[in-house]
C-alpha cells in the first residue's frame, strides 16, 4: 500500500473518532463524522489488508479480492462519498466551525485522492516501481 492511501485513511479514522463538538453546528460535526466512519469502515471491509495494516480490528486473516468488478464499485462509492459530502458542504456558511470547514476539505481531498489513484494513476493496475517495459 502506497504511503500516500496509509496517511489518507490514517487521516480519515483520526476525523472518525472525534467527538462532535459545539452547539448549532453539531449536526453538521454528526454528519461529517457518520460519513468518514462510513469511509474508514467499508473500505476496511472492502480491503481487508488495508484494515490489518491500520490495525482495525475484525479483519485479520482475510485477504483482498481485486478485480474489475471491485474497482468499479470502489469508484462508485468514492463518488457517492464525494456527492453526499458536496450536499454537506453546501450547507456551509462563514458561521460554520472552522473544524467542520477543514473536516471537509480534508475529507474532499483524501476522497479525490483515491480516485486519481484509480482513475488518473490507475495504480491498482501498473506497478510504477518495477522497471518500463515497452
Amino acid at each position: 500500500m502506497n504511503r500516500r492511501m496509509r496517511i489518507a485513511l490514517a487521516s480519515i479514522l483520526a476525523l472518525a473518532c472525534l467527538a462532535p463538538a459545539g452547539n448549532a453546528a453539531e449536526s453538521l460535526h454528526e454528519s461529517l463524522t457518520r460519513l468518514a466512519q462510513d469511509m474508514v469502515y467499508t473500505t476496511a471491509k472492502v480491503y481487508p489488508m488495508r484494515a490489518t495494516f491500520l490495525g482495525l480490528p475484525g479483519h485479520d486473516g482475510e485477504l483482498d479480492t481485486p478485480g474489475e468488478a471491485q474497482r468499479a464499485a470502489q469508484v462508485e462509492r468514492l463518488r457517492s462519498w464525494q456527492q453526499q459530502l458536496a450536499a454537506l458542504s453546501a450547507g456551509m456558511s462563514a458561521e460554520t466551525s472552522l473544524v467542520d470547514r477543514d473536516d471537509a476539505r480534508l475529507l474532499a481531498a483524501q476522497l479525490a485522492t483515491q480516485l486519481n489513484a484509480l482513475l488518473v494513476y490507475q495504480a491498482d493496475r501498473k506497478d510504477y516501481g518495477a522497471a518500463a517495459t515497452s
